[in-house]
């Protein structure tokens, strides 16, 4: 059986009282397992666990809508400062593939960095765009976080030869074999027992995936009633490109 768990005489805690979120001084807050079942002035009845709020502020966890934790914490201080003047500025063809984990090791330990510094900044729901790799979704379930999984799948690849014309890589088998591998790690999860992982279908960029792709894909999450995310205008150089 769940233990019954206060927190007591919260400085701050953010609310909701039914309409809107609000935010209370000195408050109580008490969960049993998985659900919050008091919020308010002070909780009279006995408890397991009684901790003190002093000096803490509690919020509502925020979720994170659109990452890439397997690869960004390595390019952090990097690509967001080099300028690439034949892209417009965007790092996403010319810096972008310089510095990224070079096996799943680099994968994992870019993970896991990720994960820490999200927890650490309030981040309980995570919607993680990656590709997939031995030990992705074993992580996220041990790090406590709630995921959504999203594996990359495309047909082309970026590059640029002289640093101000964009290059595509077309191979519409790897794109399908990506797309199957995609589709079983979606499947994989759905209704996992952690009642933590979900999935979410994600055809990588909108220039990099051929209408086939794109048409498959959206008929998966569609017949499974999944969300469906793609790349789009990300850079002027992509406007162009789809012109």
């Amino acid at each position: 059986m769940s233990q019954t768990t206060c927190i007591r005489d919260v400085d701050w805690l953010v609310g909701w009282d039914g309409r809107q979120h609000v935010y209370l001084r000195n408050s109580d807050l008490v969960f049993k397992g998985p659900d919050i079942i008091f919020v308010g002035d002070r909780y009279v009845e006995r408890v397991d666990i009684e901790l003190s709020g002093k000096d803490r502020m509690i919020i509502p966890g925020l979720v994170d809508i659109h990452a890439h934790p397997t690869t960004e914490p390595i390019r952090k201080g990097i690509t967001d400062e080099t300028l690439s003047p034949g892209f417009w500025h965007s790092s996403l063809y010319e810096h972008l593939p310089v510095f990224d984990p070079v096996d799943d090791h680099g994968r994992l330990a870019c993970l896991k960095v990720a994960l820490a510094e999200l927890l650490l900044s309030g981040v309980t729901t995570l919607v993680d765009l990656s590709s997939p790799f031995e030990g992705w979704t074993e992580t996220l379930l041990d790090s406590g976080i709630r995921s959504f999984v999203a594996p990359s799948f495309r047909d082309a690849r970026w590059f640029t030869t002289n640093g101000h014309s964009l290059e595509y890589d077309w191979d519409y088998e790897a794109g399908q074999k990506a797309f199957r591998t995609a589709q079983k790690i979606v499947e994989g999860v759905e209704n996992h027992p952690s009642g933590r992982l979900s999935a979410v279908v994600s055809p990588s960029q909108v220039d990099t995936c051929s209408e086939v792709l794109l048409r498959d894909s959206h008929a998966l999450a569609r017949d499974r009633g999944l969300s469906w995310t793609i790349h789009a205008a990300q850079s002027v150089t992509e406007f162009h490109e789809m012109q």
